[in-house]
């Protein structure tokens, strides 16, 4: 993509302003994790990961993940410049791409950066909803890399919810939060695209399982 010089002075001042922002803010929560064995249990036996999470919970997981070179599939769009050129200044590697433009491509890239050793990030109901739904391309690319989904959620006890479609939080300073691991999701090599539904189901209900038991710890 082709931006003007105006748009890419404009992009560098915003992602410099939004990184300084998530990790100034990111360092004043308290964060307790939860079912952290599942992330380490992954580590350990050689995969790599899909973290899988919604995207309302973008913000304190772009400050947590910081600095692992974790790769994430962003839009093509103004709005996606402006965060991947955030998630950049955080350590970040950003394949472009959406469910609609780009989707195969991005998608062969994504699976390569798996092969090459480097976790990636998904929001399943990214970049614009609907909120709380999984489109498949998280489920075709953990099938092809034979890597693992670990789905995770975030949340504190203040915080702000914009209205955004997503009801995107951000953590107000000094906040109590968690992080809550779920098990991961292996995608069996011989699965049919007919079973993407059934999958991507899977993911949506450990997610939002996730979501609700994570509320019993703030």
């Amino acid at each position: 993509m082709k931006w003007s010089l105006k748009d890419r002075i404009i992009f560098t001042i915003a992602g410099f302003l939004g990184s300084a922002v998530i990790f100034l803010l990111g360092k004043t929560v308290r964060i307790k994790l939860i079912n952290f064995r599942h992330h380490e249990k992954i580590k350990n036996s050689g995969k790599r990961i899909i973290y899988a999470f919604w995207h309302n919970t973008l913000f304190f997981f772009a400050f947590y993940f910081r600095g692992r070179k974790i790769h994430t599939l962003s839009s093509q769009s103004k709005d996606g410049e402006y965060m991947v050129r955030s998630l950049r200044n955080l350590g970040y590697r950003s394949v472009r791409g959406s469910s609609s433009k780009g989707a195969v491509k991005s998608l062969v890239e994504i699976k390569q950066k798996l092969d090459q050793g480097y976790d990636v990030g998904f929001t399943p109901d990214g970049p614009t909803g609907p909120i709380y739904s999984t489109k498949p391309g998280i489920i075709i690319t953990a099938r092809a890399s034979g890597q693992p989904i670990l789905p995770m959620i975030c949340d504190f006890k203040r915080k702000w919810v914009l209205k955004s479609w997503d009801k995107f939080m951000i953590p107000k300073p000094f906040t109590k939060g968690i992080i809550l691991f779920g098990e991961p999701i292996f995608i069996p090599k011989e699965t049919s695209k007919e079973e993407f539904e059934k999958y991507q189901n899977v993911l949506k209900e450990r997610l939002d399982y996730l979501r609700e038991r994570g509320k019993e710890f703030i």
